[in-house]
């Protein structure tokens, strides 16, 4: 994970660890899996956290409709999602994040505004992309945009998430090798098909998504 300034390494009373995690999950790229992600990675840190929120500013509102069809079945997800106020979201996840929430952010493809808000308010960026030569070609765009972020703000945070790693194919230890000419996670998420069944229900493969946490809190300096 890429920290930037000197500031950033510095863990002490007033580092990220002190208060509640603001982590956006971005890229300009539709469908590489930022919902599912989210929906993973909150309830992987909801088993140790309590007050997990999902912000979802997706258009598509994928993760609200998510929990719609949860509550539909009796499932009571282990945190909230709450749709974002687009145009004030980086307030609203500053607000939850003060009143003791950990906030995950889902963010829509093919929108810089969103993106931009989203990316300066969290604490960690984190992109997911896809093992194809096309995925990792269009990342580009989005790295751009970080890094334009990263020249303007005292501190910045984000990894790169490999996603949907199948490990027979060719193309992905290529994408993977690729990767790590970037800040990214060094957990891989792999490509089950218990991902891709879980929409409406409690997320419950969430061995990546522990690991996952476990890397962005040693980030900022706390114990795995």
């Amino acid at each position: 994970m890429k920290r930037t300034k000197t500031e950033a390494n510095v863990v002490g009373p007033e580092s990220p660890l002190s208060k509640c995690l603001i982590i956006a999950l971005t890229s300009l790229k539709g469908g590489v899996g930022k919902t599912t992600l989210t929906m993973h990675l909150a309830a992987a840190i909801a088993e140790e956290l309590e007050n997990v929120v999902v912000l979802d500013a997706d258009e598509e509102v994928s993760a609200v409709r998510w929990q719609q069809h949860a509550a539909a079945d009796q499932i009571r997800l282990p945190f909230e999602v709450v749709a974002a106020q687009r145009n004030s979201l980086m307030r609203q996840a500053r607000e939850l994040a003060r009143t003791g929430h950990t906030v995950i952010i889902d963010t829509p493809p093919n929108n810089r505004e969103v993106l931009k808000s989203a990316a300066t308010v969290a604490d960690v960026v984190l992109v997911p992309v896809l093992p194809t030569g096309l995925d990792v070609d269009r990342l580009a765009t989005t790295l751009e945009l970080l890094t334009d972020l990263e020249a303007a703000l005292e501190t910045f945070n984000y990894a790169i998430v490999l996603n949907r790693f199948d490990a027979r194919k060719g193309m992905a230890h290529e994408a993977n090798q690729a990767l790590n000419a970037h800040p990214r996670l060094e957990t891989v998420i792999k490509s089950l098909s218990a991902y891709e069944k879980v929409f409406g229900q409690t997320p419950s493969e969430l061995g990546q998504f522990r690991a996952m946490w476990a890397e962005i809190k040693v980030a900022f300096g706390e114990e795995a």
